[in-house]
């Protein structure tokens, strides 16, 4: 669930990080207008409009799924497939989650659940 969210503010899932510290790894976010993008570093790869299937009150929970098969990257939002693209920047790497504060510096995410599924 997001709370505080303002205009522009951002959160999600990154794939593939090289590192803590570096920012380099595939970041598929969630936008508090209902938009997802699947960024590479810092560089959009596409984004889709997900205003149809994003809960946008304060405390609503959305379910994101982030899935890296091979150079297929895809999110899924509240069982809804929204975007795919192929990059072949990065093939393994940590996992873990974000927040990009835009319009405001008071976003948070909350995060009931969290699984990584390995398929090979």
């Amino acid at each position: 669930s997001i709370t505080t969210c303002a205009r522009g503010d951002r959160t999600g899932i990154l794939m593939r990080a090289k590192d803590y510290n570096s920012g380099q790894g595939y970041y598929f976010s969630l936008s508090c207008e209902g938009t997802v993008s699947i960024l590479r570093d810092s560089v959009v790869l596409d984004t889709a409009d997900a205003r149809s299937v994003f809960h946008n009150n304060s405390g609503d929970v959305n379910t994101m799924t982030a899935i890296t098969q091979g150079n297929s990257l895809s999110i899924r939002l509240n069982g809804e497939d929204l975007l795919t693209v192929q990059d072949d920047a990065y093939s393994e790497g940590y996992a873990g989650f974000f927040t990009a504060a835009q319009g405001q510096n008071t976003l948070t995410m909350d995060i009931s659940s969290f699984n990584e599924y390995y398929h090979e």
